[in-house]
């Protein structure tokens, strides 16, 4: 059964998949697949940069309505913040990793984090 389907009869209550925000798919995917893949250091690392810089920024938008100037958003904003680069990359690796799964699992039809959505010189 794909994810996306699974997500559906799990979570009937939240709507279609196509439907979701950000945050429900953001929730789902830490906790059902990467909390269970993944190592606890890296899990903390997603957690951290979703809650303190995507989730102000794409977390309240519906998942299918995510575009690329969106994710350049997140990363122009830690930029002018004065973020390390460091950080700014895991920042870009947790969208990466989590819009890929959604693409993967069919709750998306495109990836939003395309090769344009880079750190900004300044970083």
């Amino acid at each position: 059964m794909a994810c996306g389907t699974k997500y559906e009869d799990e979570h009937g209550n939240v709507g279609k998949a196509s439907q979701m925000t950000v945050d429900t798919w953001y929730e789902y995917w830490i906790s059902e697949i990467k909390e269970k893949t993944t190592r606890f250091n890296t899990v903390r690392n997603y957690t951290e940069r979703y809650i303190h810089n995507i989730k102000d920024v794409i977390g309240n938008m519906l998942i299918s309505d995510v575009k690329p100037m969106r994710c350049q958003a997140v990363l122009n904003i830690m930029t002018d913040k004065g973020y390390k680069s460091s950080s700014i990359d895991q920042c870009r690796i947790t969208m990466l990793n989590m819009f890929l799964h959604a693409v993967e699992n069919e709750i998306i039809p495109f990836f939003p984090v395309t090769k344009i959505c880079k750190m900004s010189s300044k970083g």
